[in-house]
């Protein structure tokens, strides 16, 4: 007699609705085991791992934030029998999230009572693409509860975007410490910059404006217009022409069209600086002193500045990147092309014009009205800032002392005419005289003229006539 098959019948077990609804096909025997086995699974524990691409710490934020919605339950930082044992728990990190701002963070083990006491664990994770750290959690729950932990962990990913900690501000980034050694997460201080008024010459500003701050409080327009939002500016000129300067000026722009503001103290960070900003976009990226990590010299340093630069990740990215440098015969050619560095711009000191607003930016209340600064702004062109700035200083204590000692008075044009003219003046008798020191050539020549000088004297001495012949001189 041969042995019946059993016909097992398979159906997805879902809830919904007041009834339990049963497929024709399957009978009510089947059905018993298929729930049967559910009630297994949905009992059984699972891990859930999730990697999201941005900050340790925002991660950390955005899930405390999602559990707080979702399930009306806040961590408040105690003590649980964790994923590893009675020693497990969790921490509420105080992170900062502004200038003199902070927020708590829960990071380490902890339960969400909710769930059955499902355990969460917090951590970093180093992404694959460049091995920079970022955020990964662990969710250890029963099976029941994998719809509940999906829904969370979207909410995360959308928060650590929309209620990032650092998206929009102004923050200084660091990937290691004073030694050089790694930190385990990125090092981020806000800034705070002060309202100022950056002066250059006119031409200056309107290519600093076009290039900078168009696309930063324009970026739709520009879009719209077929433009792009990625761009590479490399500022060139001596010390002290105000290069620095525009960092704040770029930052508060920053913060009033949404972009976030990364300043990246050490250049060797650059490529690293970039890679992070890509999760925080639209961004700038500021960084001075770029020749020290984009010399002349093709290193694998400046390789891997120029692949992140110009990298298939970063075509469509809104980043601009602005770099500084003292020395723009020394960074490597390769640099210098579009989608590296679209544009070079030399920060030239004041002309007479820019150094006449210059003063009377400076002197403010203290200049006396309707001052005509021409003369001053003539004595003054070519001067960088912080020359201009100390002229004001000392015009304050020339207008006092003419004064007699009154406090407050103002500042007459005479008064900063002549500060200026002593300044520069003096300052020109400080100045390094340095030896011209002739080519080998120029010492050929001089050799030969003593020779044919010493000839000649020696011609007169015995009376000839002072010209030698041929022979005589040698030759």
């Amino acid at each position: 007699m041969a042995r019946r098959t059993k016909t097992v019948h398979i159906a997805e077990v879902v809830r919904h609705g007041e009834r339990l609804i049963v497929p024709e096909t399957m009978s009510y025997g089947d059905a018993i085991d298929m729930i049967e086995r559910q009630l297994v699974a949905e009992e059984e524990e699972r891990d859930t791992y999730e990697t999201i691409p941005v900050s340790p710490y925002d991660g950390a934020l955005a899930l405390r934030k999602a559990i707080e919605q979702k399930f009306g339950y806040a961590e408040n930082g105690k003590q649980t029998m964790g994923l590893f044992g009675p020693s497990g728990g969790v921490r509420m990190l105080s992170v900062d999230s502004g200038v003199n701002e902070k927020v708590d963070v829960p990071w380490g083990i902890f339960h969400i009572p909710v769930l059955e006491n499902a355990h969460v664990c917090t951590g970093n994770d180093m992404a694959p693409a460049d091995g920079h750290a970022v955020f990964r959690v662990h969710i250890n729950a029963k099976g029941k509860f994998d719809r509940q932990i999906k829904e969370m962990l979207s909410l995360v990913r959308r928060l650590a975007v929309s209620e990032s900690i650092y998206r929009g501000k102004a923050f200084e980034l660091r990937f290691s410490d004073a030694d050089g050694d790694a930190l385990p997460t990125p090092a981020i201080k806000f800034l705070e910059f002060p309202e100022m008024k950056v002066i250059f010459r006119r031409s200056l500003e309107d290519e600093i404006a076009d290039n900078i701050f168009t696309p930063i409080l324009y970026p739709g327009a520009v879009k719209q217009d077929g433009g792009s939002l990625k761009q590479g500016i490399l500022l060139a000129g001596r010390y002290g022409t105000g290069k620095t300067l525009l960092a704040s000026s770029i930052a508060r722009a920053s913060a009033e069209g949404g972009w976030t503001f990364i300043y990246v103290p050490k250049p060797e960070e650059l490529a690293d600086a970039l890679r992070f900003a890509a999760a925080y976009q639209p961004a700038v990226v500021f960084c001075e002193d770029v020749e020290r990590v984009a010399g002349s010299e093709r290193t694998d340093e400046v390789n891997e500045l120029l692949n992140t630069l110009d990298g298939v990740d970063n075509k469509g990215a809104e980043i601009i990147t602005v770099l500084t440098t003292n020395h723009h015969e020394r960074i490597n050619a390769a640099m210098l092309r579009p989608g590296r560095i679209d544009t070079l711009i030399f920060v030239e000191p004041a002309d007479a014009e820019a150094a006449e607003r210059l003063v009377r930016l400076y002197a403010a209340e203290r200049l006396e009205d309707n001052a005509d600064l021409t003369a001053v702004g003539t004595t003054l062109d070519g001067e960088i800032p912080a020359v201009i700035e100390e002229v004001v200083s000392r015009a304050r204590r020339r207008a006092i002392r003419r004064s007699g000692g009154n406090a407050g008075v103002a500042i007459t044009a005479a008064d900063l005419k002549a500060v200026a003219e002593f300044y520069i003046k003096n300052r020109a008798l400080f100045a390094p005289v340095t030896e011209k020191k002739n080519s080998s050539l120029e010492e050929l020549g001089r050799g030969i003229g003593r020779e044919l000088t010493a000839g000649v004297l020696q011609a007169a001495k015995h009376g000839g006539n002072g010209v030698l012949k041929p022979a005589e001189a040698g030759t």
